[in-house]
């Protein structure tokens, strides 16, 4: 938020091609842990229809801010900015 109100940036959009390679990085984390295992809300297993799928990072908190970092420090990389 910082960095967008610092470079006077009022609009910021994941592309489509970020956003299927952030839901593999996601899909690929938690693939190592028991959520995919389970029937939980994690999984979207609470919304009857709903695909099954990990819905929240299970990568960690250092691992998450590396994440965003990497996208910021290399210019909103995967974002549409305007």
């Amino acid at each position: 938020m910082k960095k967008l109100k610092d470079e006077n940036i009022k609009y910021c959009d994941a592309t489509r091609e970020a956003e299927e390679e952030w839901r593999r990085n996601v899909t690929e984390l938690s693939d190592k842990t028991l959520f995919p295992g389970t029937a939980s809300w994690y999984m979207g297993a609470n919304i009857p229809g709903k695909p099954r799928e990990q819905l929240s990072y299970a990568g960690g908190i250092p691992l998450y801010e590396k994440e965003c970092r990497e996208a910021l420090d290399n210019g909103l990389r995967g974002f549409v900015t305007a």
